[in-house]
């Protein structure tokens, strides 16, 4: 299994590689930022060596291969080359998403996969175009438990599943902070913010927040 500072040395010496040879226009990934993990675009050799890859970068970065202002949105791919992706397993399961939902070509993205040590995990249904390393994810305890509490759920009747999405509802304030990080909330005009025809109503009340539940 490599370390983490084998996985940034290989990161970066394949991001400078294929920005010299024009085989991509940008690599998106993460960098450090007053000790803060944050998203990158990388578009030139030197802008490669500041990318990293840590404990703090959790960022789905599917999210910005979409929308109006997407690196692949179909607003403005006109003459553009193609995009490196730096992904670990949750961002490579929304990119399979996207790519089901036709929001971009597989051909426009080159995945430069950072997927788990054990392999047995590594379902995500896409093939790295480059593997940089194997890490064990943080968080397989947390899956292990959600796939319990999931069963359990399933087990639960008719009116007890209603009666719990409708506590989860009552709890939503309304902040969209789901919509802003949910890579496939990619509308151009989300339907929560049309007026003519409103079709939800803004006000924060439970019959209103199930959309967001759904």
């Amino acid at each position: 299994m490599m370390g983490r500072e084998e996985i940034v040395k290989r990161l970066r010496e394949e991001a400078r590689r294929l920005l010299e040879a024009g085989e991509v226009q940008v690599v998106l990934g993460y960098r450090s930022l007053n000790g803060v993990c944050t998203p990158h675009f990388a578009r030139s050799p030197e802008e490669a060596e500041e990318l990293t890859f840590g404990e703090g970068c959790t960022h789905n970065l599917a999210r910005y291969l979409v929308g109006r202002e997407g690196l692949l949105s179909r607003h403005n791919r006109e003459g553009k080359g193609r995009v490196a992706l730096v992904a670990h397993p949750a961002t490579m399961r929304a990119v399979v998403g996207l790519l089901q939902e036709r929001q971009f070509a597989r051909e426009d993205l080159v995945i430069l996969g950072i997927v788990d040590v054990d392999k047995d995990k590594r379902s995500s249904g896409l093939e790295p175009d480059l593997v940089l390393g194997e890490l064990e994810m943080e968080g397989l305890d947390r899956r292990e438990r959600f796939r319990k509490e999931l069963e359990e759920f399933e087990r639960l009747e008719r009116e007890e599943r209603k009666r719990f999405w409708l506590e989860q509802a009552e709890r939503c304030i309304r902040c969209y902070a789901c919509r802003e990080i949910c890579p496939f909330c990619y509308c151009e005009e989300c339907i929560a913010d049309q007026n003519k025809p409103q079709w939800i109503d803004r006000s924060p009340r439970p019959v209103n927040n199930l959309i967001w539940l759904a």
